[in-house]
């Protein structure tokens, strides 16, 4: 797996941050992340570090802290899927805002890895039949990190300002093929040894309500 560490569009404008999170194929991954839009800058950072520089979005030169981080013997410890049908999550923004989104289907992969003699649990989400209830039923969105693929039926919707869209009442079926799926691997959390790694993984099979924020708190990012 690659590691990558970027500039974290959740974070409060006042403030800057990085994002941790693991992908599979580099190549694709580039391939989709920079048809959602990225800046110049952001792939010109992005490229040097993939040829080897030592380039950050954060303040130093830390290596730990290197956008494109690559370890020729990482390795999947543990790994599982799960689903949820009918499902109410809360999500949150980076204030502390909360709101839910509703998916008909959600499924949640997990890995527990090794990668640079450190281990993580990481986790990723495809699901059908999704919304976001505020004052109504919405459109599910991607307002944060551009990490996520979205395919929504009811585009006109989202041309609607605010006040519009309070105005429309919604019923869950008419999102029914609207899905949303993660293109990259979440952080959720870092442990010292693989003994820890191993108590978790054979203790807990599902995600808590923090491990849930993370994983879908792109949806929201900073304001929504």
């Amino acid at each position: 797996m690659v590691k990558l560490t970027l500039w974290d569009l959740r974070c409060p404008s006042c403030t800057h941050g990085v994002i941790k999170v693991f992908v599979d194929n580099l190549e694709e991954f580039q391939r989709t992340w920079f048809s959602k839009g990225i800046s110049k800058a952001e792939r010109e950072r992005y490229l040097r570090s993939k040829s080897g520089e030592i380039v950050t979005d954060y303040p130093g030169k830390k290596e730990e802290l290197n956008i494109v981080q690559r370890d020729s013997q990482s390795k999947i410890i543990r790994y599982h899927n799960y689903f949820r049908k009918n499902a109410w999550v809360e999500i949150i923004n980076a204030y502390g805002c909360k709101s839910k989104a509703h998916f008909d289907m959600l499924n949640i992969h997990i890995r527990y890895i090794s990668f640079k003699n450190k281990f993580y649990k990481i986790a990723s989400f495809d699901a059908m039949g999704c919304c976001r209830y505020y004052e109504g039923l919405r459109n599910i969105n991607n307002w944060g990190n551009p990490f996520l693929l979205l395919s929504i039926k009811d585009k006109e919707y989202d041309r609607l300002s605010d006040i519009e869209q309070r105005q429309v009442t919604r019923e869950l079926s008419e999102f029914r093929n609207d899905a949303v799926k993660s293109f990259v691997w979440y952080t959720l959390k870092e442990y010292n040894t693989i003994d820890e790694l191993l108590n978790e993984a054979s203790k807990r099979k599902v995600l808590n309500v923090d491990e849930l924020h993370i994983l879908t708190s792109d949806i929201l990012g900073e304001l929504g």
